[in-house]
């Protein structure tokens, strides 16, 4: 059984020889029962290392996205290393500045010993700290996620370009390594009944895919703060302006498309002074409360997804430009549409096996420090 108490499977042993005796005496029974003890801690602990690297690995593409300076970032798992004491490297999937994802299905582990391998990734691994290096005209970031003993778990090696992020993008880069952290956390703890965490309609209704939801959870969770603390001034500056741009007209539509779909598939919302007059208090209150993974109609899914796929061709710089506060709106839409097209891809069953990372046990005779990694 596993941490929760669902049953993974049953082993039954017996012996066909005389069905009125005794089959096993009480030391082989008690052999059996460790053994399946054993084979459950062991299951356990792999399938949640995979699960991590899967939620993980989703979190990847959406550094390309808010970041461009960024480059690449790759994605390593820290374990213990049975021919040294210091621990190893495996490389789980790394991520371009496009947003494309590849993952590495058997990982390779990596040594310090290895031709090539970076200094910086074992100063990382070992002290848990932030390593910066500047390799030929590359900047270079390496961090670590944290285990709950504060020892390095994860190892996230990000590649910028000839500038070191500043200013608002350096807050961006912050907050995303801030996610990458809940996500562990949240893998790695039992929930608490008393502080339940408040889900998605889809990890409720696939629990077994929840893991997939968790990053981008945490992204909307952050959207939605950020939005319900605009002031009432600003959005009276919205609803001020008398010739908006088209960023402006294709942001807040997709955001009435998303609340609204009955009325906006009515066409109530071609006219710009019908969408300024619905920026008031009540539509932050609707977005902090809309959830994007609920059951549409194929119908009501095609508009609200055309709608959001539009404004998550702009930049978010543009939306910057065009107003301030539309820089959250346009992220608010922009995660939207990644947690609804997921949904209805986990609906339709077509990326239940898009990752396939095969962990190796970890070794018995570990150092102390690393053995439950």
């Amino acid at each position: 059984m596993d941490q929760r108490g669902r049953l993974l499977g049953v082993l039954n042993l017996d012996t066909l020889g005389n069905r009125t005796t005794m089959g096993f005496s009480p030391e082989e029974t008690e052999f059996h029962e460790s053994v399946l003890r054993a084979y459950c801690k062991g299951f356990l602990q792999l399938d949640l290392r995979r699960r991590t690297a899967e939620a993980l690995t989703v979190g990847l593409p959406w550094f390309g996205k808010r970041l461009p300076l960024i480059v690449d970032v790759q994605l390593y798992f820290v374990e213990p290393d049975e021919e040294q004491e210091s621990p190893c490297l495996r490389k789980v999937a790394s991520s371009m500045g496009t947003g494309a994802t590849i993952v590495h299905p058997r990982p390779p582990a990596c040594r310090k010993t290895d031709p090539g391998f970076n200094q910086r990734l074992v100063t990382c691994t070992v002290t848990a700290e932030s390593v910066k290096e500047k390799v030929h005209n590359e900047k270079h970031l390496t961090t670590a996620i944290r285990d709950p003993e504060n020892f390095s778990a994860v190892v996230l090696d990000i590649t910028f370009g000839r500038t070191w992020p500043e200013g608002e993008v350096e807050k961006d880069l912050v907050n995303l390594l801030a996610v990458c952290q809940q996500t562990y956390d949240e893998m790695h703890k039992a929930e608490d009944p008393e502080e339940p965490i408040a889900k998605l309609i889809i990890e409720k209704e696939m629990p077994h895919l929840q893991h997939r939801f968790i990053f981008g959870r945490l992204l909307l969770t952050e959207c939605r703060q950020i939005c319900s603390q605009v002031p009432a001034t600003i959005l009276a500056e919205v609803r001020a302006i008398f010739k908006p741009t088209m960023i402006h007209l294709k942001v807040l539509r997709a955001i009435l498309t998303s609340l609204y779909p009955v009325e906006s598939e009515k066409g109530d919302f071609e006219d710009w002074n019908k969408c300024k007059d619905c920026v008031r208090l009540e539509l932050l209150r609707l977005i902090s409360e809309y959830d994007p993974t609920s059951l549409l109609t194929e119908t009501t899914y095609q508009t609200i997804y055309n709608a959001l796929h539009d404004v998550a061709l702009m930049s978010e710089t543009e939306a910057t430009n065009a107003q301030p506060v539309f820089k959250f709106f346009h992220r608010w839409c922009v995660v939207c549409l990644h947690l609804m097209t997921s949904a209805d891809d986990a609906r339709k069953g077509t990326f239940a096996n898009d990752f396939q990372v095969v962990f190796k046990p970890l070794v018995k005779n570990a150092p102390e420090t690393h053995r439950n990694l």
